[in-house]
């Protein structure tokens, strides 16, 4: 991490270009540690009412570099980063930790330190209309934990607040609303601190996003004030422009630029930032940073778009002995019955129709002709391991021995024209892995095969546990290469 934080440091400096002549009064004095980016879904400055969605989450990085005169010292570089990550508790519920990182480099002084850790908790309500629209509240607390030490800067007020001192509080009401090429997010909040030389601020934006479902790039603009309440008021407002870059899935690296306005103390600043979207669930994959919720561009599709699917699933070949194949489909026809616009062929009911395999392309199209359908799945569950080790132990006093079970599949989904003729066949292979401990064994005498005495209910759940793994993992799949699948499919 530390690498990190010194590698972004640089390429932040780099593209920084020089603003001198701030108002260092107004630098240097303590502020509301809730006035920081948002962790999960949003824009730079401007959070989004979108849920990140259960079992979902974010990494971000975001680095602030600005050229400074501190009176009585001279020129030097302020560096302000943000880290810190999102998690979905719920499809509804998220929490955030940030921590910001300061260094005032003066003079060929520094002072570096940690600021204000800020606990985050969103609330959103997605509301299931065409255009997108979300609505949603998020609380913010800062913890008054930031570097407090003594520096030789500090004896000519050359250096910044690293922490307000005192618990901080915030509150923001978030609106979003998403078109098929254009975002629109807004925010507004009051925030407040314990620290009375800290001034209770309300602050607003408005940012817009172009293309956000292109898997490459995006652009975006932001416009944020705030105003203090004081004797002499006090406003402070930016423009930003930026864009974002993904070159891999779930990896996005993100370029600002913005210009102070008002009583802004800083007329213009770059800024660099990485953000990291994953899935704790289903693989630990990384993923896009569209949710369930998210109106998603499947694509050209090779069919016209019909109102009702009809889906035949073959049960699937492979590992007889403990039912896979057909415990596997039988899952995936649970997931997909419960849309309106989807439905399930029971292959079963008919005669001289193959109920299981692994199909040819050229026999699933003669199947789906048969069946009057328009997709056919089939596959083969071709992988199957299971290790047992001793894992935690201490030789000769105890041990606490694991079950590991690794499970791997491919399937091919045929996608049919209303003429019954084939458009569109996909391949692809996915696994699942699902481990157990099973107690604690105390003096084993042995540490190999220390697990061979787990019981069968023991292996069934374990085997169904990774049989819903690759379940999630085939639908996730199919929503992301099937135009016919909607993206609300739930985790």
């Amino acid at each position: 991490m530390s690498k990190l934080v010194v590698f972004f440091s640089v390429c932040t400096v780099l593209i920084n270009a020089p603003s001198f002549g701030q108002n260092w009064s107004s630098i240097r004095r303590p502020a509301n540690s809730t006035m920081m980016p948002p962790l999960g879904q949003g824009l730079n400055y401007v959070s989004s009412a979108e849920p990140l969605g259960k079992g979902r989450f974010r990494i971000r990085m975001h680095n602030r570099s600005d050229a400074v005169t501190v009176p009585d010292v001279g020129k030097g570089t302020i560096f302000s980063g943000h880290y810190g990550i999102a998690y979905g508790l719920g499809n509804t519920l998220e929490v955030g930790l940030g921590i910001p990182f300061l260094m005032d480099s003066i003079d060929g002084l520094n002072r570096y330190g940690t600021g204000d850790p800020v606990i985050s908790i969103k609330l959103s309500r997605p509301q299931k209309v065409p255009s997108g629209l979300y609505i949603g509240s998020k609380l913010l607390v800062g913890l008054p934990l930031g570097y407090t030490g003594e520096h030789a800067l500090d004896q000519f007020n050359g250096t910044r607040s690293f922490s307000s001192g005192a618990l901080d509080m915030g509150i923001q009401l978030l609106g979003d609303l998403h078109f098929k090429f254009m975002s629109i997010y807004v925010n507004g909040g009051y925030y407040k601190s314990g620290n009375p030389e800290v001034l209770s601020l309300v602050g607003y934006g408005i940012g817009t996003e172009f293309w956000r479902s292109n898997r490459w790039l995006s652009m975006n603009f932001e416009y944020q004030s705030k105003v203090a309440f004081a004797a002499e008021s006090e406003a402070q407002a930016l423009v930003k422009a930026g864009l974002r870059f993904t070159p891999l899935n779930g990896v996005e690296f993100e370029l600002n630029r913005q210009i102070g306005l008002l009583d802004h103390p800083l007329p213009s600043s770059s800024s660099f930032g990485l953000r990291l979207h994953g899935m704790l669930a289903g693989g630990r994959r990384l993923v896009s940073r569209q949710n369930d919720y998210s109106p998603k561009d499947k694509g050209d599709g090779n069919f016209e778009h019909i109102d009702f699917t009809r889906i035949a699933f073959v049960d699937f070949d492979g590992f007889e002995e403990f039912n896979a194949g057909a415990r596997l489909v039988e899952k995936v026809r649970g997931s997909l019955e419960t849309f309106d616009n989807i439905t399930m062929v029971d292959i079963k009911r008919y005669e001289d129709v193959p109920h299981k395999g692994y199909l040819p392309p050229q026999e699933a199209l003669a199947l789906a002709r048969k069946l009057d359908v328009d997709i056919v799945v089939t596959g083969v569950v071709d992988r199957y391991e299971i290790k047992r080790f001793g894992g935690t132990r201490i030789p000769f006093l105890f041990a606490r021995p694991e079950t590991e079970i690794k499970m791997g599949m491919r399937f091919r989904v045929i996608e049919i024209d209303e003429a019954g003729i084939e458009t569109h066949a996909q391949t692809h292979a996915v696994q699942g892995v699902r481990s157990e401990k099973l107690g604690m064994r105390f003096i084993p005498y042995e540490s190999r095969n220390i697990t061979k005495n787990a019981t069968a209910m023991q292996m069934n759940n374990l085997q169904d546990e990774v049989l819903d793994d690759l379940v999630g993992s085939m639908l996730a799949t199919m929503v992301e290469k099937s135009k016919w699948l909607s993206a609300e499919l739930p985790q």
